[in-house]
């Protein structure tokens, strides 16, 4: 089996992973992090304190994924953390609706993390990084049933705030996904969209789509491309070895 964070023992490996991501990545630039009243009042309110407080990173949350990707263009490796955090910040507020996991889907077989998968790991739906392409209505529509039908929200937000509402904060996530490599406004200031709000960290190298089954048209079909691409390297390295 793969090694990776899912298969630990729930709630146990959740915490050690959060600590040990948080050591690998906030804890060298931490003492910046507080002096910044912009960051550190993003993150206490949009209800992400446990990465001031708690010394935890969700370790879903794709941030290798995300500094290779953007690795030299920020102005500094600090800056490019904070803008992380904000991103981060802004992901855990909208996924709190949410009660749909990585550890969900992984146990429950709707996630192929094997090498096998039709998804090709290539990052340019999820994190455009070669343009990538839109979310179409049908996509967004097919999405939100997804979550309906199976109705993966948290029961107390359900509760609290109804089902009208989660859909709603799930509509802003999907919405978010057009925009994804830019910098936005919301109402919370401004926000640069590191990737797909649905794409979560596996280990430190892999990173999968927690919504595999119903995932927009186009990453499929940049999936079905991309496979079919590296299996014709593959026969064509096996063919001249």
């Amino acid at each position: 089996m793969e090694t990776s964070w899912v298969f630990g023992e729930s709630n146990e490996s959740f915490v050690i992973e959060a600590n040990r991501q948080w050591q690998r990545h906030v804890k060298p630039h931490f003492g910046e992090i507080l002096e910044d009243e912009n960051i550190c009042e993003t993150l206490c309110f949009l209800g992400s304190e446990e990465v001031l407080k708690r010394g935890e990173l969700d370790p879903a949350f794709p941030m290798e994924t995300i500094l290779r990707a953007h690795k030299g263009k920020f102005t500094s490796p600090e800056k490019l953390l904070k803008e992380a955090l904000s991103f981060y910040a802004w992901r855990q507020a909208g996924r709190f609706y949410l009660d749909y996991e990585l550890i969900h889907a992984v146990s429950r077989e709707e996630v192929d993390f094997s090498d096998r998968s039709a998804c090709a790991k290539c990052g340019i739906c999820c994190t455009k990084t070669a343009g990538g392409s839109c979310i179409s209505q049908t996509d967004k529509y097919r999405i939100i049933s997804f979550f309906k039908k199976r109705r993966l929200w948290r029961e107390d937000i359900v509760d609290e705030v109804g089902e009208f509402r989660c859909v709603q904060v799930l509509e802003t996530l999907l919405n978010a996904i057009d925009y994804i490599g830019q910098q936005v406004r919301t109402q919370d200031g401004d926000l640069f969209l590191f990737t797909c709000p649905f794409l979560d960290r596996f280990n430190d190298e892999k990173s999968l789509c927690l919504i595999e089954l119903a995932k927009p048209a186009v990453c499929r079909k940049y999936g079905r491309k991309t496979c079919a691409a590296r299996s014709r390297r593959n026969q064509k390295k096996n063919n001249t070895g």
